[in-house]
């Protein structure tokens, strides 16, 4: 297959259509070419297509500035990381971070600390007593 390119309003150059591109219709310019799913390049007037790291980070199309799936940082290459607000979850996939997971984690992580801090404080009780008790039978 190939795709005729516009590179100005002097020459048409043919050019390979290549793998990560939808190239159905003649005519199309390289601003407008039509990248797949799974697919990322560096701005509309790159020819240079790449695998997305991940193939879920990549949602194609036309608009270099919606590559990026949801909660992904389009200025970031091939989509890898996520905007403010957003994690990186073992799917790759950028997830919301809402108030409710946040506070979740923040209840469990007190929890943790406080039962931590009361098995040192009943440990340290437990030796000081039993220190002492050694101690009154001499």
């Amino acid at each position: 297959d190939t795709v005729r390119l516009r590179e100005d309003d002097f020459a048409n150059v043919c050019v390979f259509c290549g793998e990560g591109l939808t190239c159905n219709s003649f005519g199309n310019v390289l601003p407008t070419l039509q990248l797949q799913r799974g697919y990322w390049r560096s701005g509309p007037m790159s020819g240079d297509i790449r695998d997305c790291i991940s193939r879920d980070a990549c949602v194609g199309g036309t608009d270099a500035s919606n590559y990026c799936a949801e909660g992904h940082d389009p200025n970031t290459p091939y989509c890898a990381s996520c905007l403010d607000g957003y994690f990186l979850d073992v799917d790759d996939k950028c997830r919301e971070c809402s108030s409710s997971e946040v506070a979740k984690t923040a209840a469990i992580l007190t929890s943790v600390v406080g039962f931590v801090t009361l098995f040192l404080i009943v440990s340290t009780l437990k030796r000081k007593i039993s220190d002492r008790d050694l101690w009154s039978y001499e």
